[in-house]
């Protein structure tokens, strides 16, 4: 199923890329807008977050470590799976990566009830966003592929963080 992780990226996969990546942005507001109106609270003081150093572990060493933790192993030692098989590998690699995801965010903050929905929604946000990462790479052979996706989607994120963050009126 993968025979090359980092082969050269056609004018199909960039296309693929895009639309992955219209549709992370899509499920991230949606589920959003639902935890929203299930009293989920974001308005936490994280502007000593926006260190040079820490914007370009989110932009580019996480996604290039997360992808060839979450979706590279798994996929090669699950290749040649039937279709239910290869949707269950889907399912629970988006499960795993959601889960550290939703705890490294919020791991002492699940006590109060906005806080428990807002840990929810990071989680079922990311192993959504894992599954279409794990889509990726099955439909274009390519690790390299959801390494990019995967920095734009946080790329994006980081930006209307910044954006949120620093246009909020005191």
């Amino acid at each position: 199923m993968i025979e090359t992780w980092f082969g050269p990226l056609t004018i199909e996969i960039w296309r693929l890329i895009v639309l992955f990546f219209i549709a992370g942005v899509g499920i991230n507001i949606f589920i959003g807008i639902i935890a929203d109106k299930c009293g989920a609270k974001g308005e936490e003081k994280i502007k000593s977050n926006f260190t040079v150093l820490h914007v370009l572990e989110v932009i580019i060493l996480a996604p290039l470590l997360e992808e060839l933790f979450f979706r590279g192993p798994i996929f090669w030692f699950f290749k040649g799976l039937s279709l239910t098989s290869l949707l269950m590998v889907l399912f629970w690699s988006g499960i795993i990566f959601g889960v550290p995801h939703g705890i490294i965010i919020d791991k002492n903050r699940w006590k109060i009830l906005p806080n428990r929905i807002r840990i929810i929604k990071t989680i079922i946000v990311t192993a959504f966003l894992g599954i279409l990462l794990g889509i990726l790479v099955i439909l274009t052979n390519s690790l390299l592929a959801a390494m990019i996706l995967h920095a734009m989607l946080n790329s994006f994120a980081v930006f209307v963080s910044f954006l949120i963050i620093y246009t909020k009126k005191s």
